[in-house]
């Protein structure tokens, strides 16, 4: 997209993110929906439809997971393991799009650039949240990567998988208000992970 794309808008777009001017952003089977702040209406609708995978690329995914489970956990802990998207890419299946038209986006702005600054917000949101929670990236193709590796009942199931909730959960897109006074964002304080730590140690060697 930055090679591609006008860098003014981008540019926009990057401060549109940074701001919180991103609402409601959704991630379901593989359709983004987002509502991002204009500066001629309160809003303007932007919608990013990705290519879901199809049943080879899926089959080739979940033998990749269910030859090594662990690639689950490490997903789930926020992790996004390289190996298994090197071994993705070897077989052919790539996550991300590599062409324009491998998606279909809209906004309801009068801006005729692809993609407008609300549309450029949307996908630094978007990665900002992969970053933060990898199984989004399989979301975006139309995978729910837990919930579907539970149900195939391999060699684990997701209730196996320890969620870790986030020490510091940020929400990288705001609820949208009506008033233009937003609340301030309420920091909790960080939780005990001494003893999840601990436990993902390998055993002390023999004494």
């Amino acid at each position: 997209m930055e090679s591609l794309a006008d860098q003014a808008r981008l540019k926009r777009g990057r401060s549109y993110a940074a701001n919180g001017n991103v609402f409601r952003l959704s991630i379901e089977n593989g359709v983004v929906s987002a509502m991002v702040e204009g500066n001629y209406k309160p809003w303007y609708d932007v919608r990013i439809v990705f290519k879901p995978l199809n049943q080879s690329e899926r089959t080739a995914l979940f033998r990749l997971i269910n030859d090594d489970p662990m690639l689950v956990g490490r997903i789930a802990i926020g992790e996004l393991p390289a190996e298994l998207i090197d071994r993705l890419r070897r077989a052919n299946v790539r996550l991300l799009p590599e062409r324009w038209n491998d998606m279909r986006r809209s906004c309801t702005c009068p801006d005729y650039g692809d993609p407008c600054k609300h549309m450029a917000a949307v996908y630094y949101v978007l990665a900002q949240e992969i970053d933060r929670d990898p199984s989004a990236l399989f979301r975006l193709r139309g995978v729910d990567i837990f919930s579907e590796f539970q149900a195939q009942k391999k060699l684990i199931a997701r209730d196996e998988v320890e969620l870790l909730p986030d020490p510091l959960p940020i929400d990288l897109v705001r609820p949208w208000k009506t008033s233009e006074k937003m609340e301030a964002l309420n920091f909790p304080g960080i939780r005990a992970y001494d003893k999840t730590i601990l436990g993902l140690l390998p055993p002390p060697p023999p004494s």
